[in-house]
């Protein structure tokens, strides 16, 4: 029996939570240094420059979306070994090919939660979304009043109860590989 399923569900989704929080906070920090180095020191106008246009649309990638697809992947290694050693199984955590058959699903399983944070956060950036961030209080004057923070923050939370159910029925189940399966201690040979 994997210990995942020793753990009562509401122990398992306090401690995703708590391991959440932390990467929570890993993933503000890098956006906080990412978008430092990017707008303060090399000089880009603003995080709403256009990336890429989306073709056949009236949609862009905005510089804050690069932003936040790389502050998710710096958190998503975090929370992936954080989740991997306390929160679900720990079987193989010290094989590499443990992890790397369980951060393959776990990556997909976060790609999903980073477009519903995308999603959320460019609801709230965009200044015709009826969504938006009121320009009165997230003036981008200060660290606690900048809106991209609020906006990511406000998607992450907004994708982590899917992003844990998804992870503990899929990535971290026990698949049993067929070198794991059952010998029959008795054989029935042919003729």
């Amino acid at each position: 029996m994997s210990s995942q399923h020793k753990l009562p569900g509401y122990v398992q989704f306090g401690l995703y939570a708590m391991i959440g929080g932390s990467g929570f906070v890993v993933n503000t920090v890098s956006l906080f240094l990412i978008k430092s180095a990017v707008v303060d020191i090399w000089g880009a106008a603003s995080v709403n420059e256009v990336v890429l246009p989306l073709p056949l649309t009236d949609f862009n990638i905005r510089l804050y979306h690069v932003f936040i697809a790389v502050s998710f992947l710096i958190a998503n290694l975090w929370n992936f070994f954080l989740n991997k050693r306390f929160t679900f199984s720990k079987k193989d955590l010290e094989h590499l090919e443990g992890v790397r058959t369980k951060y393959t699903p776990f990556l997909v399983v976060g790609l999903f939660g980073l477009a519903v944070t995308a999603a959320v956060t460019t609801l709230l950036m965009n200044p015709t979304s009826p969504l938006h961030l009121p320009d009165s209080i997230f003036d981008d004057s200060s660290f606690l009043r900048d809106r991209l923070y609020w906006a990511n923050g406000v998607g992450i939370i907004v994708s982590t109860p899917v992003t844990f159910l998804v992870n503990k029925y899929w990535t971290f189940t026990h698949r049993p590989k067929p070198r794991d399966a059952v010998k029959d201690e008795h054989p029935v040979e042919l003729p």
